[in-house]
């Protein structure tokens, strides 16, 4: 049972993660602007690529299973600092508050994955299977 749930978690988190990455690209000019609003004025159009590339790499890595402490340690190179930058400055508004204990879960979600890995069922176990 325990590989099923790791299965379902890591397709869970992995699933979060692409689904932004679509959205930051269909919505790429309001979110960066919105990096700029937060106070990241430093090449927010080179961040938000490597945001998407992050998203994207590292919910694939998640996702498959292959490669996942990568994955994991890739999205939590983009929690982080996103968790720290943005949902930080305004602990009165609930909903801010919501956010960041959300994204404090999803840190430890991916924390449990850099620490043990994709579990039974993944590309790299059925990789090593095969080639046996």
């Amino acid at each position: 049972m325990k590989d099923v749930f790791d299965l379902i978690g890591r397709i869970l988190l992995a699933t979060t993660f692409l689904l932004a990455a679509y959205q930051y690209i269909a919505d790429f000019q309001e979110v960066k602007e919105s990096i700029v609003a937060n106070g990241v004025t430093f090449r927010p159009s080179l961040l938000l690529r490597g945001s998407i590339f992050c998203l994207i790499l590292g919910g694939l890595l998640v996702l498959f299973g292959y490669r996942a402490k990568l994955g994991a340690a890739l999205l939590l190179a983009f929690m982080i600092p996103v968790t720290a930058i943005f949902y930080t400055d305004n602990f009165s508004d609930p909903l801010e508050q919501t956010m960041f204990v959300k994204n404090v879960a999803i840190i430890g979600g991916l924390m449990m994955i850099l620490v043990n890995g994709s579990g039974k069922f993944s590309v790299k176990k059925l990789l090593a299977s095969t080639t046996s």
